[in-house]
């Protein structure tokens, strides 16, 4: 009798691997739905924040250029009489009835917006924001992930051998 035990011993051994890789992958699978269903929101709300954070530095940087080159012309008023000259000569040869002030426009920083979006996430992204603007969606995916997990702990598991 204990040699018939011994011959049946290697079927559940790889029964038993199959199920519990059967258990793993699908609790792998609930946790990227779980994932999905509750991160989609947070990682648009952080690429939008990402991109803000990228035009207010490129903004920043433009401004202390901007600083900087308004005290070196402050600095050359106060100090270069030829440069008092030049500008006094520029100022009477514009026609007074148009504005001195020009308006500096400052060009968003597209360079940055670009860069700042992770490339290997673009195919993902039209998913995310439909995953993330649908309440029903969300719901069922998570809904989906709790039966996955129920299943998987209900009937993947390994049932010891019987002993008679």
């Amino acid at each position: 009798m204990p040699c018939d035990l011994a011959n049946a011993d290697p079927a559940p051994r790889v029964s038993g691997t199959l199920v519990s890789l059967c258990f793993w992958f699908s609790l792998l699978i609930a946790g990227a739905l779980f994932a999905a269903a509750t991160l989609s929101g947070k990682f648009l709300e952080t690429e939008r924040h990402t991109i803000q954070l990228a035009d207010q530095s490129a903004r920043v940087e433009q401004l202390a250029l901007e600083v900087r080159r308004l005290e070196l012309e402050a600095r050359a008023l106060e100090t270069d009489p030829d440069y008092v000259a030049a500008i006094a000569r520029q100022k009477l040869a514009t026609n007074p009835a148009r504005s001195t002030i020009a308006a500096r426009t400052i060009e968003p920083p597209v360079q940055a917006r670009i860069e700042s979006i992770d490339p290997r996430l673009d195919p993902l992204r039209p998913w995310m924001i439909r995953v993330a603007s649908d309440n029903l969606l969300r719901a069922r995916l998570l809904t989906i992930a709790a039966a996955i997990v129920l299943f998987a702990f209900t009937f993947l598991h390994e049932r010891p051998a019987r002993v008679s």
